[in-house]
């Protein structure tokens, strides 16, 4: 097919005209002119742009169970900050990635309050100007709360007391019994600094009640009961005197972990390898005055509380430092010895990783003995300064209609102020939560869960395990926005889980025809946070279930051989090896890859008689269309679209891999050979041909199969996630008719319409979907504007906005995919609408800072300069030479 009838460009003010390939040959001749010429304007700060979305509020009017919280963070621990409307203190809900109870569930470490004197809010007195973004204006106003975006920090200003509420970016810093304290990464600090006239009492607010249900535990077959935190003596003479201490050692009722591996077919004790992560993790945190502050407050209350007794301060700097021990360094009594460090430290010194690291000459975090530590010093600066959006409308929008052209205008104006402010607040999400985490970011609530329903603060929806369909989201913007922190933390994850997998999928399948060893991992689509099945039949295995199960099904028929998220996962590690080039990176996250791709190829052994290619059955694709009775083909899909767009995706990938990469030629050649095997993508009749006379099926229709018993659009897989159309890719109209006719429309939570519109080169639809997603409220009950519906998840969820960021950073940068990773710049971004300036990371380690502004090039930085011959813009006018 010629490109003329692959692709259509879209310029300003004309709908759909063909563009020939001499169009195209122009854009590659002028592109190496483009950067040399088109400089006048300066590229903003990524600073800036993130601070252009700050929040503000003029008083704290909301309810008191978290929902009016601000959200801050440094990638590791994270905390919900707000004020009392009726005491006006100031509290806090701390979180850390790794703090998990003895059932595996994440939980809230602990709830702190700081009572000030006079209080942060007094509703007798005038609020804040709304109009100042950065709480100045009146002095005489008694309250402005700012969430600074650019650095993640909470201020709090009235007229006696301005409060700074942050976490430290990087690492703490204990003593070691050296000249120094070192970095430690098991913890992570939050800062809350006072200046003003007042006096202060703190307090831990312990909410684990020993003995009580946990309200926590879908997806458990026995949720147990909670156990108290312990707090400790805070008396004068002893190690933690003016600290508040406290901390919750997992050991009693430690059965969760062994009682699912057994009903999984895996015996612990046969399973060393594979520990308990849970049973003697201790996890907990130490209040503690910073200098040169350190003896303005004194023990209360058994070690719960600091107080100034009430004596006027004139400011205070406290230091609250989060520690988790997992089970193989120690218990209780090590982690206060441990928390005795950081208090010691704390007490000593001015807090924070920055002061013992420095970056090499190539920008290379080091310590200053010279060796390289991975994330040992970052500022916000330069996390703001990897990638930015920033929409405007355009002001020369085509309209013979005045009022028309108005009405647009306005309705253009707002999009372009909610797509841009969505865009900022969804990556300041993903990096607080995740930038340097131990677990993947919970899909169900964030690190931000609130009391809303009475049920706790640690309630949520769906309880406590990870869907890959949910929880994926926020990383497919990882590399594009420049995360390569946020995406190692989400593969490290995964690569946790892998020995695992590898032996419960042995155990799945033991005994029977088709049984999967030699390093095969199918990792299932409703996980626990160490890569089981969820226990419950509800939602993953089944209790008490047989082992092995019939045919190794699950015995939730929803997820029963859905395994997809695998391919998707192995499909990450190549993008993040293409986009970043670290060979390092490839090779410790490769075996997740391989493990994939050969559980397939054991799955499905057999031919088909007719075609000599791979029978994939019993299959299921994706949630839809599941195998309810594997003996019968009526029953279960034969060659699943979604497992084959993704083997067609990740084989290539793999094969192609360079000789630094960590394959034998054997595995090199059964990847060749298991290509060469695998069937084409099934096809059908398109019902009303638009585009195309046929389109992708959801699975090999030949064969028969069942139908619909869910909402996705499994055909649609082959363009989002697996990227086998797209704009300037083969066969483009049979990936667009498949579109048009997708059974379920849909344009919220995990839907992929605004992604895939955004890479069909279906340009009115992807806009008017992402003004759309950008225009829906906050989550119901929660003040921040960042946090989205419940949709499919539970509030505040992520997939919503995480999805219309995936489809902008498409529209405005999209991946060929060809043998030079050539990239298109503004491929379904409608520029007759609005105005944008970026920043965005794509294949090959490239760069792309650009602007088009009413229509026409602004400026074009490509990094390094080498990449512009491969960087092809599209839809937006280049000026004249």
């Amino acid at each position: 097919m010629c490109i003329r009838d692959r692709y259509q460009r879209r310029v300003r003010g004309r709908r759909s005209l063909p563009m020939d390939f001499a169009m195209v040959q122009m854009s590659l001749l002028l592109l190496p002119l483009v950067s040399a010429t088109v400089q006048a304007a300066q590229p903003p700060s990524g600073v800036d742009i993130a601070r252009s979305s700050n929040v503000v509020w003029s008083d704290p009017i909301w309810a008191n169970d978290g929902s009016g919280a601000m959200p801050i963070g440094n990638g590791d621990v994270a905390s919900s900050v707000w004020v009392d409307n009726t005491t006006g203190d100031l509290r806090l809900l701390l979180t850390k990635s790794d703090v998990f109870d003895e059932f595996g569930q994440p939980v809230k470490v602990g709830a702190l309050r700081f009572e000030f004197d006079p209080p942060l809010w007094n509703a007798s007195r005038p609020a804040a100007p709304a109009a100042a973004p950065d709480c100045t204006g009146d002095p005489s106003a008694t309250f402005c709360q700012t969430l600074d975006i650019a650095t993640s920090t909470v201020m709090i200003r009235t007229a006696e007391v301005s409060v700074w509420v942050w976490t430290a970016l990087n690492a703490p810093l204990r003593a070691d019994g050296g000249s120094r304290p070192v970095p430690d990464r098991r913890a992570g600090e939050l800062h809350v600094n006072a200046s003003g006239s007042f006096a202060l009492r703190v307090t831990v607010e312990p909410y684990r009640v020993e003995g009580a249900k946990s309200p926590l535990g879908p997806g458990l077959c026995d949720p147990g009961v909670e156990h108290a935190d312990v707090v400790v003596d805070a008396s004068p003479g002893t190690s933690l005197e003016k600290a508040i201490t406290w901390y919750h050692y997992n050991h009693i009722n430690c059965t969760m972990f062994n009682s699912t591996m057994a009903g999984q077919g895996l015996d612990p004790a046969v399973y060393p390898h594979l520990p308990d992560p849970f049973c003697g993790r201790t996890w907990g945190a130490a209040v503690v005055e910073a200098p040169p502050r350190s003896s303005s407050l004194v023990s209360e209350d058994a070690g719960a509380a600091l107080t100034s007794q009430g004596r006027t301060l004139s400011g205070v700097d406290l230091v609250v430092t989060l520690l988790t021990l997992p089970p193989a360094e120690g218990n209780d009594r090590i982690w206060l010895e441990e928390i005795v460090k950081f208090v010691r430290s704390n007490k000593l010194v001015a807090s924070s990783a920055d002061a013992a690291c420095v970056n090499d000459a190539h920008g290379a975090p080091m310590d200053r003995s010279g060796s390289w530590q991975s994330r040992c010093a970052t500022t916000w600066e330069e996390i703001m300064a990897r990638s930015y959006v920033q929409l405007t409308p355009n002001n020369h929008m085509h309209n013979n209609n005045n009022h028309d052209r108005h009405h647009n205008h306005l309705a253009s104006t707002t999009a372009a102020a909610q797509i841009s402010d969505h865009a900022n607040w969804d990556r300041y999400l993903a990096l607080i939560q995740g930038r340097a985490a131990y677990s993947a970011i919970k899909f169900n609530g964030q690190d931000f869960t609130a009391n809303l329903t009475g049920s706790g603060w640690d309630f949520r929806q769906w309880g406590s395990g990870y869907w890959w369909q949910n929880t994926r989201q926020p990383y497919y913007n990882a590399i594009a926005q420049g995360d390569q922190d946020t995406m190692r933390s989400f593969l490290d994850f995964y690569l946790r889980m892998l020995p695992y997998v590898v032996a419960r999928t042995a155990a799945q399948f033991k005994g029977m025809d088709s049984s999967l060893g030699e390093g095969a991992a199918l990792f299932e689509e409703t996980s626990t946070q160490f890569g089981l099945y969820l226990p419950s039949g509800g939602l993953g295995w089944g209790c008490d279930s047989p082992v092995p199960r019939p045919d190794g099904a699950s015995q939730n028929s929803y997820i029963r051989y859905h395994w997809t998220g695998g391919l998707e996962l192995a499909l990450m590690v190549l993008d993040q090896w293409e986009g970043f080039g670290s060979v390092l990176d490839l090779n410790k996250y490769l075996p997740i890859a391989t493990a994939v791709v050969s559980a397939f190829r054991q799955r499905w052994p057999n031919l088909d008689s007719q075609t000599n290619k791979t029978d994939m059955w019993p299959s299921q694709a994706l949630e839809t269309y599941q195998c309810k009775d594997p003996r019968t083909r009526a029953n279960c899909p034969t060659n699943s679209a979604p497992d084959l767009a993704g083997l067609h995706s990740v084989l290539p990938r793999l094969i192609a891999l360079p000789a630094s990469a960590n394959l034998t030629k054997d595995q090199r050649e059964q990847f060749q050979k298991q290509l060469d095997l695998l069937p084409a993508l099934p096809t059908t009749n398109a019902a009303n041909p638009k585009y195309s006379p046929t389109k992708i099926s959801a699975y090999e229709l030949s064969k028969t199969g069942p139908g619909r018993s869910n909402s996705e659009n499994t055909a649609m897989y082959a363009v989002h996630p697996f990227r086998l159309y797209g704009t300037w890719k083969s066969n483009l109209s049979v990936a667009q008719q498949t579109y048009l006719e997708r059974p379920s429309p849909c344009n919220a939570g995990w839907c992929q319409d605004v992604i895939q519109a955004a890479m069909l080169n279906l340009t009115d639809e992807a806009a008017s979907q992402l003004a759309a997603r950008a225009a829906a409220p906050p989550a119901t009950g929660f003040r921040f504007p960042g946090f989205a519906q419940h949709y499919q998840d539970f509030e505040p969820s992520l997939d919503h906005f995480g999805f219309m960021r995936t489809a902008l950073d498409y529209m405005l940068v999209s991946p060929v995919d060809d043998a030079e990773r050539r990239l298109l710049v503004f491929p379904t971004f409608p520029t007759d609408r609005w105005n944008v300036r970026f920043k965005l990371h794509a294949a090959l380690g490239t760069t792309i800072e650009a602007s088009c502004q009413n229509g026409t090039l602004e400026y074009l930085n490509v990094d390094p300069p080498e990449r512009r011959a491969d960087v092809i813009v599209l839809n937006c006018d280049v000026p004249a030479q």
